[in-house]
Order: C-alpha cells, then structure tokens, then sequence
C-alpha cells in the first residue's frame, strides 16, 4: 500500500514537474518567436528606409564607379527584366556617367526585344546626351505599337533635327479618315518642331470632311501650339466656332485655337457665342455647352474682353464642385493680383480636396512663372 502511494506520488510530481517544463518551453518558444519577428521586420523597415533615401540621393548625386560598372554589365549580359531596369535609372545619371554607358546603350539599339527597345527611346528622349537620338527615327517604323509611342513621345522632347522628315513622312502617310492612335502621337510630334513645313497639308486635312473630329481637334492643337499666322486658317477657324454640325468638341477646340493665335477679329463672334449659351433655358441642354462656355470665357480673357473675367469669378464660387475645379485651372492661366488672392483663398479654404489641390497647383505654376498643362486648359475637349 505504502508503495503503492510513493508511486503515485512520484507520478504527480512527474507530471507536475513535465507541466512545468512545457510552459517554460513555450513561453521559451514565444519569445523566440516575438524576437525572430522582430529580428524579421527590422531590417525590412530599414530595408524600406534606406531604398528611400538612396532613391531621393540617387537623383540627386552620381553613383559609384563599381556601381556604374555594375549597371554595364547588366546592360551587356542582363536579362530583359534586368536591363529595363537599368534603363529606367539611366536618365537619373550625370551626363558623364550616361555617356560612360554609350557603348553598352548604342548596342541595345539592335535589341530584337520590345520591351527593351520602349525603355531604351524613353531613355534616349530623357537623356542628357544626344549621340542616339537617331534612333528615335528608326523607331518609327518599330511594328511594336508601345514602342512607336515612345518615340513619338521621345521626338517631342528632344525634337532631333533627324527625325523632323520621317514624322512628316508618316504623317502623309496617315489615313485622317478612320480613328487609330498613332497620327494624333504624330501631330503631336511635329508641332514640337514650330515650324510651317507641314501647315499647309494640315491645313487641308483639317478641312476636309472625312477627317475625324480627334484629328481635328489635334491639328487644331497643332495650330495653336506653331503659332502660325495664316488668313486662311483664321478664317475656317471662325467657321468651325459657328458650325453647330461640327461637334462640341472641335468647336472647343477652335475656341482655344482662336484665344492662343490671339485672333482678336474673332472677339465679338465669341462673345455673341457666349451670351448665346448663356440665353438657353433647357438646364439639360444648357449642360452640354458648359465646357465649351468654359473655353469661350477663357479664350475671351485672352482676347483681352471685358467683363469675361467677373464670370470665372463667378464660376469659382460656385456650389458645384465640379465647376470650380475647371474655373480654378482656367484662372490659373492668368498671373494678376486679384486671381492669386481668390486662388490662395481656394486653396486653403474651399469645400472640396480636389479644388484645394487644384488651386495650389494653379499658385505654384504661377509663382514658377509656367501654367497649368496644355490638356488641362483645353477643357471643352475633356
């Protein structure tokens, strides 16, 4: 009996004694595993930190000569997904360093890959240097779309002397009469070189009916962005801002034509246009003419019109959000006393985020002495 207790005894201290050793094991074990955690994300929040800051210095100053030896060999023996990425810090090097990496981008310029051959003319149209802005020409005539679109892009930064004759070759190519994305990344192109070279088949295609009314709408971009001074262009101009067939949109277009060739002649044709739209009763109707409205008074103020002013005033107070956001960006375009005070007051105190952000958008652009975008004052074509 006696020994039958010592055993039950030792076997309550045995199990006892395991209890114990199990809860030191795991309050051993969550330990561990709190500090492992711990030890886990540390470094990757330092991680986060650190390619932070070597991002923002990476613009800022040049990398080192083993890093720049790095990045070349990368270029040469890299896979595809590893030299898009080079290619995309290319841009942020010194030009001694972009240039120290010539050999390595000339060769890429043979790339059979696409994706590559799009981050290399994005590079090449940022790039300091312009040993390789003849590629930009050859790209042209790339059957990948994405990289046609770089290079249009990429032409219309650096504007290669090279590549004016080819754009306005493809351009005579173009079909204006069926909707594609390529000719508008064509236009576009061209007036960056602001001359008259191809005004006059502009001129004509912007006439003729079967072109399509974007095509319009960016030769008409076109125009207002060469500048040029053509009696026969001003005038079908003032027809296009009459003729109620040809479409909201390129009648905007037009509007903002007339205002950047400062076509003053055309001032009370916009005028009467305005208090037109402004004499319909139908709210619904009215509603479809507000962006070209918007475009009209912006056009007028540029045309130097009285009174014009008052109503984007008057639009900037308005209870819908959406009218003061496109009066905001219009008044944006104007650098006077009285605008900057209604946009400082916009933006630190109207209702919506959207015009807040807007306004100190517009402030900051006019105290940079630039404006707001090209496709943000072009509302009647948003």
């Amino acid at each position: 009996m006696k020994a039958h207790n010592r055993a039950k005894v030792c076997a309550i201290k045995l199990i006892f004694f395991i209890l114990i050793l199990v809860i030191i094991f795991g309050v051993s074990l969550s330990a561990q595993s709190i500090k492992a955690e711990t030890e886990k994300q540390t470094p990757v929040e330092n991680q986060s930190e650190k390619t932070q800051s070597e991002a923002t210095a990476q613009k800022k100053t040049s990398v080192t000569p083993e890093a720049l030896g790095r990045m070349r060999q990368v270029l040469r023996f890299g896979n595809s997904q590893q030299v898009r990425e080079i290619l995309l810090r290319v841009p942020k090097l010194t030009e001694d360093e972009q240039r120290d990496l010539l050999p390595e981008l000339k060769a890429l310029t043979k790339s059979k890959d696409a994706m590559i051959q799009r981050r290399l003319i994005e590079a090449i149209g940022m790039a300091a240097f312009s040993d390789l802005d003849d590629h930009l020409s050859e790209a042209l005539d790339h059957p990948n779309d994405d990289v046609f679109f770089a290079a249009c892009g990429a032409i219309e930064k650096k504007k290669p002397q090279t590549a004016r004759d080819k754009v306005a070759e493809k351009l005579r190519q173009s079909d204006f009469s069926t909707p594609n994305n390529k000719t508008p990344d064509l236009v576009r192109a061209m007036s960056a070189y602001r001359d008259e070279q191809m005004s006059q088949f502009l001129l004509d295609k912007l006439k003729d009916p079967s072109t399509t009314p974007d095509f319009k709408n960016q030769i008409l971009r076109y125009f207002s962005v060469v500048k040029i001074e053509n009696s026969a262009l001003h005038e079908y101009i003032a027809e296009l801002i009459k003729d109620e067939g040809a479409g909201i949109s390129v009648r905007s277009y037009a509007v903002y034509a007339a205002g950047e060739l400062k076509i003053f002649a055309l001032k009370d044709e916009l005028t009467a246009l305005l208090e037109k739209i402004d004499g319909i009763t139908d709210p619904d109707e009215k509603k479809k003419y507000s962006r070209l409205r918007l475009q009209v008074i912006t056009s007028l103020l540029k045309l130097e019109a009285e009174n014009v002013e008052q109503i984007l005033f008057d639009m900037a107070r308005d209870d819908d959000e959406t009218v003061r956001l496109r009066a905001v960006r219009q008044l944006g375009q104007f650098n006077r006393p009285e605008i900057l005070e209604l946009l400082e007051f916009k933006a630190k105190f109207d209702t919506s985020l959207r015009v807040q952000r807007e306004a100190k958008k517009a402030l900051e652009a006019l105290k940079a002495g630039t404006k707001n975008s090209e496709t943000e004052t072009i509302e009647g074509a948003e």
